[in-house]
């Protein structure tokens, strides 16, 4: 979910190709769902010591907990909730937290709550400029590149076919 790893598998000689062909969307979901706003909700929440736990992937080891710390410093509330932050190894058990009822918030993939039905949290689609992109990028591993499923899988995540799936998936598509 980054492109650090595979631009350390480029440079460890390991990777010819990369690709960029998603970006992710960084939200905030609250289970509840009666206030006005998931963003309002977050900045009150936070002033008023509502929120007991809020959810987030690992800043140093996933991009979505990056983006997530990033977002609460932009907003000036990251040493506000710092004490407050249950962190998952990876953004799939931040989102388990919040699915289980482990915590009543946190920020998460866009593509993990894309297809469950909007009237069971509040969302919030954090801005873009709160928070570095996290681009999805693939590489094709040196001894790969020559083989005929690698090539047709590459020329498949290149196609309008792939796009609109990932698109359908809750990612920004690039061309």
């Amino acid at each position: 979910a980054d492109e650090k790893r595979p631009d350390l598998l480029i440079q460890k000689g390991l990777a010819t190709a990369s690709l960029v062909y998603a970006q992710g969307q960084l939200i905030f979901i609250s289970s509840d769902r009666h206030r006005v706003s998931c963003q309002a909700s977050l900045a009150k929440a936070v002033s008023e010591h509502a929120i007991n736990r809020i959810a987030i992937a690992n800043p140093k080891t996933a991009p979505y907990g990056l983006a997530a710390k990033q977002t609460l410093q932009n907003l000036g509330l990251w040493e506000k909730v710092k004490s407050k932050l249950v962190m998952g190894e990876n953004i799939l058990q931040t989102y388990q937290f919040f699915s289980t009822g482990s915590v009543s918030s946190g920020f998460i993939a866009r593509s993990l709550v894309i297809h469950v039905p909007v009237n069971t949290y509040c969302q919030w689609s954090v801005p873009q400029k709160l928070y570095q992109p996290v681009r999805q990028k693939m590489v094709v591993l040196k001894d790969s590149a020559t083989k005929p499923a690698v090539k047709s899988f590459v020329n498949y995540i290149k196609s309008a076919a792939a796009r609109k799936i990932i698109k359908n998936n809750g990612y920004t598509v690039y061309n």
